[in-house]
């Protein structure tokens, strides 16, 4: 995918895969996690599948924890942007020896990694517990890539991968450019994902239409893809981390988040398909690979699952007030 891809043609490509007619099935666990081999990159029924679950799985995650815990409105705010798309499409390629770091949603990164979920939300209620830091000097996205950076440095001719997601501060995007300039340098393995809105995207080329300054001696690819869109997502990002893997240096992948102010697409998908979960139901609708039974036994597994999870942590220790 080249710089000139704007969300409108991400979401197209989505729409181009080839229709396979097959009955939905359970899919499997997720590729790339502790439970499950490495990731294969063809996006095939039973991928496309897996995707949708991890993202339904993580949907479902962000609200019960938001209906149980006072942490609803703090420590999961950064979750209910509606951010599964990004995370899903992207960890979908990645593997147990990478490196993996969050600005935000690392509870979410955390469980698509294959973390338990006992253990996840045992984490989540002793940081909940805790005093917030107020280290106003330095930004999430600048320590998270900071400490991708350097985890790259370990990474040279390895095969391995730094993903940073950075979330959303555009503040950060001037030092993030000024990173990866530098490890493009030296081909340095980091893939690092940015999430933006389209007015700030447009203000953003804008600005640097207007500069005049010497562009950087290294440059690195800089892609667009509609954050609403994890078929796109999940190709742009291969791409990203192919190249990282064999060499070839790091790329920026700017997210385009849905936004309700937008007006909606000319190709006349609907408007709930900004939502990244309602979007992928709409593709695989399409190719006679979901049905509201299969969707049901996903989330009444999953919030057995959770349930299980929680009453393994009901002590006064542990509970949240």
């Amino acid at each position: 995918m080249s710089r000139k891809d704007n969300t409108s043609r991400s979401r197209k490509s989505g729409r181009k895969a080839k229709s396979v007619k097959t009955k939905p099935a359970a899919p499997a666990p997720m590729p790339g996690t502790n439970n499950g081999p490495a990731p294969v990159a063809v996006l095939s029924p039973e991928r496309l599948q897996q995707v949708y679950s991890s993202m339904l799985k993580c949907r479902i995650l962000q609200e019960r924890v938001q209906e149980i815990s006072a942490i609803g409105q703090s420590t999961l705010q950064e979750n209910t942007a509606r951010r599964e798309a990004v995370l899903a499409g992207t960890l979908a390629h990645a593997r147990r020896e990478d490196s993996i770091t969050s600005a935000e949603n690392v509870f979410l990164t955390s469980f698509l990694c294959g973390d338990l979920l006992n253990s996840l939300l045992m984490q989540l209620f002793s940081n909940a517990a805790q005093p917030a830091s107020n280290n106003e000097k330095i930004s999430p996205a600048h320590l998270a890539l900071a400490r991708g950076m350097g985890q790259a440095k370990e990474m040279f001719d390895s095969g391995r991968v730094a993903l940073v997601f950075c979330g959303e501060d555009p503040a950060a995007l001037a030092f993030q450019t000024e990173a990866l300039a530098l490890a493009a340098k030296y081909k340095a393995p980091v893939v690092c994902l940015i999430e933006t809105s389209l007015s700030s995207l447009e203000t953003t080329r804008d600005r640097k239409r207007a500069k005049t300054r010497k562009p950087p001696q290294h440059h690195f690819p800089e892609i667009v893809v509609d954050g609403a869109d994890v078929v796109a997502i999940f190709r742009v990002a291969q791409e990203a981390i192919r190249r990282a893997r064999t060499g070839h240096g790091p790329s920026l992948i700017k997210c385009v988040m849905p936004d309700s102010a937008v007006a909606q697409p000319e190709d006349g998908t609907p408007e709930s398909t900004r939502d990244p979960l309602a979007f992928m139901e709409h593709y695989l609708r399409g190719r006679n690979l979901w049905s509201a039974e299969w969707q049901r036994k996903i989330a009444d597994d999953f919030t057995a699952e959770f349930e299980t999870a929680l009453a393994s942590l009901a002590q006064p220790s542990h509970t949240l007030r």
